[in-house]
């Protein structure tokens, strides 16, 4: 079974795509639960209806304490062999599941198996919207990481390498990595991830029709309090930091991560170049001239004035 464990706050106009989703999957042997996080609309109406109908649909109501919190009460909650965790206005395409159990099925080591994803805009979902990303050049953008997390590991701590609706999970290394960070909850999708990264997780990428994720991009997808977004994620990286001890590549990757939001958060001129973008010649070529080191130092200055 895979229970699918969805986190939602006033997304009654959505969620019952996000629960068709799972409806048409080709693959059968599902449970949904919804964790309402004390909703003002009529996300319990809505996912009422589908329980009324799909035995294997569940419905919980939490005072509000945010997705980190919803996600654990799913934890909690769930009775599958897998866990996809799944936000209440995304969707998937029919054949991920059946396509990511049998990669499971057959790679006995697989703790994590993702898939590609693509970005839509228009409500209902059309499939000629489709685009890579909705930021920068049209392309994809998943590093495709494969193998155990020790592999990949401070690679993985320089930014987020996948979208978390993609990854469907073996519940033993939900069981190894632990509970969501409650108090972080900004970026705890992406830190979750890292924790499965430093649990030393298998992960396997594929690239499959009919299986991607499906990411609803809209004005909600981009945070009104970026510095929160920031300062939370800088929190977040120094909690992970104690199980990174020994492994100094990973540790200088975690910590020029902390100084570059730093910088962020300070608007320094510095973070057009660390953005990337049109500047990405200038990168390629002090690699080349092996002054990378040398470049990290200066730009990831700690500025004294920053807390």
């Amino acid at each position: 079974m895979i229970s699918v464990i969805i986190p939602s706050y006033n997304y009654g106009h959505f969620i019952g795509q996000a629960i068709e989703g799972i409806i048409a999957q080709t693959y059968r042997d599902w449970e949904i639960l919804v964790i309402d996080d004390d909703s003002r609309d009529n996300t319990e109406e809505v996912v009422r209806k589908y329980s009324e109908l799909y035995p294997q649909i569940h419905y919980f109501w939490q005072a509000n304490a945010g997705p980190s919190a919803a996600r654990n009460r799913g934890i909690d909650n769930m009775k599958g062999e897998y866990v996809q965790f799944l936000d209440p206005d995304d969707l998937f395409e029919k054949r991920k599941f059946e396509e990511q159990i049998r990669i499971f099925e057959e790679n006995q080591q697989a703790d994590i198996v993702y898939s590609s994803m693509r970005y839509f805009t228009k409500d209902p979902y059309d499939e000629a919207d489709r685009r890579y990303s909705f930021w920068g050049v049209d392309k994809e953008w998943v590093p495709k990481f494969q193998g155990r997390g020790s592999s990949f590991l401070p690679q993985a701590l320089k930014g987020n390498f996948t979208h978390f609706s993609s990854m469907l999970f073996r519940r033993r290394i939900i069981e190894k990595a632990g509970r969501f960070d409650e108090i972080n909850n900004a970026p705890s999708d992406y830190t979750y991830i890292l924790q499965c990264v430093i649990s030393d997780a298998y992960f396997m990428y594929h690239d499959t029709p009919e299986t991607y994720g499906l990411i609803r991009w809209h004005t909600n997808n981009l945070s009104k309090n970026l510095d929160r977004m920031m300062k939370e994620e800088i929190n977040a990286r120094h909690n992970l930091a104690q199980y990174l001890k020994g492994n100094r590549e990973a540790m200088l990757a975690n910590d020029y991560a902390i100084k570059a939001y730093r910088l962020k958060l300070n608007k320094s001129w510095k973070t057009v170049f660390l953005s990337g973008g049109k500047f990405d010649f200038l990168k390629k070529i002090i690699s080349s001239l092996g002054l990378k080191k040398l470049a990290q130092k200066i730009f990831y200055q700690e500025n004294k004035n920053i807390r």
